[in-house]
């Protein structure tokens, strides 16, 4: 006999129209979701053994996951990484039935797993070295450096290319960009083709501390490189070649006394954020292509500043405020929102604090909110059909989660249904499945 139990729904967060718009980001994954009414939020029992999940969902399979396995699923793969003293390998399955299309000796533990789809390819780090170190006020700490990317064909495993490097700005395209580190320095950057892991343009560098890429919209034009000092290079992102270079006002990090610099960058804009003492920073604009000095403008403590498509989104203590980019000059501003995700077609999505996180749809160019926005940890952004999947842990133990589908063009969210989660939060997901630990193992979900 089938027998058919409630779900205890009692802890589900409603969505209130008139909530106060927050959010807050996690890592993950889902798409498109079709479940409709009250049976979202009933558990069905199948037999004495199985454990409930939300009517109209699927649980699919499981399979063994330990605490520093990795996950990944893209189209119709799931890819697993595990290390479980026997040796570390990587292991593709079918979504949908669990099946086995291929398994590959990696010979290390892997941080991360990137499975993008603008590469067409899987990325996978190998041969980091670490290194145990002790900071300023007498803490410890693990350095990670070296260590080399390799991509492999999803669909067969096959290794394709290998370089040494980590990778930085995943989103370019059909290119993949690396930049390679000894123990103290950033001693190159190359540009690989993402296929066939040729080298588009290679610089050995000197006395660098970072880099990062500074992209005009979606597309990548330049990396910009730090060195001591402040001296600071700009290099074309299609060719490597330099196109300015000069040494930046500079403020050491010196944490005791709250001071110190940080770089970011915007569409044509290389950006020094200052921490001039503990409650005073400053933000200067110089211009990508020349690092003229634009305009500058004074926040409060810990300013940093980051592309918002027509607006530049200055996080100035618990505010977010929206600048102009030719000026600096203010447009709009709201308080309690540290964090902010640009989107497509002039919106962001900004973020509160605490254990209220809120996701809050804001039309770029005047702050006007759209929608009522939605709780929950951000899983999967599906950019073709303009949605994410939320995440927000039940309590008292946080072992079941709530899935919401918020709707980026209104604003507007559906509760979905509640599913089993193992403490840590661990989800992640593509498409209509998600793959979250449940216990000692990762269980995958047809969420619909």
């Amino acid at each position: 006999m089938t027998v058919i139990e409630l779900g205890d729904v009692s802890g589900v967060p409603a969505d209130s129209p008139e909530s106060a718009p927050r959010a807050e980001f996690r890592q993950g994954s889902v798409r498109r979701m079709a479940l409709i009414g009250l049976a979202l939020l009933c558990a069905v029992l199948l037999g004495a053994s199985a454990r409930p999940v939300p009517a109209g969902f699927r649980q699919l399979w499981s399979a063994p996951f330990g605490q520093n396995d990795t996950m990944a699923i893209r189209d119709d793969v799931v890819y697993v990484h595990r290390d479980d003293g026997g040796g570390a390998r990587l292991t593709a399955y079918a979504v949908e039935t669990g099946k086995v299309l291929w398994e590959r000796d990696t010979g290390t533990q892997m941080s991360w797993l990137h499975a993008g789809q603008n590469q067409e390819v899987l990325l996978i780090p190998g041969d980091e070295q670490t290194v145990e170190v002790e900071f300023e006020d007498g803490s410890y700490g693990v350095e990670i450096f070296g260590g080399t990317v390799t991509a492999m064909d999803p669909a067969t495993g096959e290794r394709l290319w290998k370089h040494p490097g980590t990778l930085k700005g995943s989103d370019t395209g059909d290119t993949v960009l690396l930049h390679e580190y000894d123990r103290k320095n950033l001693i190159a950057i190359r540009l690989v083709r993402a296929r066939d892991g040729s080298v588009v343009w290679e610089r050995r560098l000197k006395g660098a501390e970072t880099a990062m890429l500074q992209l005009d919209g979606t597309a990548p034009a330049h990396v910009v490189v730090l060195g001591a000092a402040g001296e600071t290079t700009v290099l074309r992102y299609a060719d490597g070649v330099t196109a300015a270079q000069r040494r930046l006002p500079w403020i050491e990090q010196q944490p005791t006394l709250g001071r110190g610099s940080s770089l970011s960058t915007a569409t044509g804009l290389v950006l020094v954020n200052d921490n001039v003492t503990q409650r005073q920073g400053k933000v200067t604009a110089y211009r990508v292509g020349t690092l003229e000095r634009a305009w500058e403008r004074e926040t409060a403590e810990n300013p940093y500043v980051q592309d918002c498509g027509p607006v530049l989104c200055l996080g100035d203590g618990t505010n977010v405020v929206a600048l102009d980019p030719a000026s600096g000059a203010e447009r709009w501003r709201r308080s309690g929102y540290p964090g902010v995700s640009p989107l497509p077609d002039d919106r962001v999505l900004i973020s509160g604090t605490g254990e209220d996180v809120q996701q809050t749809l804001i039309h770029a160019e005047d702050g006007r909110v759209i929608g009522a926005g939605a709780r929950g940890y951000v899983l999967h952004h599906d950019r073709e059909a303009d949605i994410m999947m939320l995440s927000l842990s039940l309590p008292p133990d946080n072992s079941r989660s709530v899935l919401r589908r918020l709707d980026l063009r209104t604003g507007r969210s559906v509760v979905l249904g509640v599913i089993p989660v193992a403490g840590d939060g661990f989800c992640g997901g593509d498409g209509r499945y998600v793959g979250c630990r449940d216990g000692d193992r990762i269980t995958i979900t047809d969420v619909g």
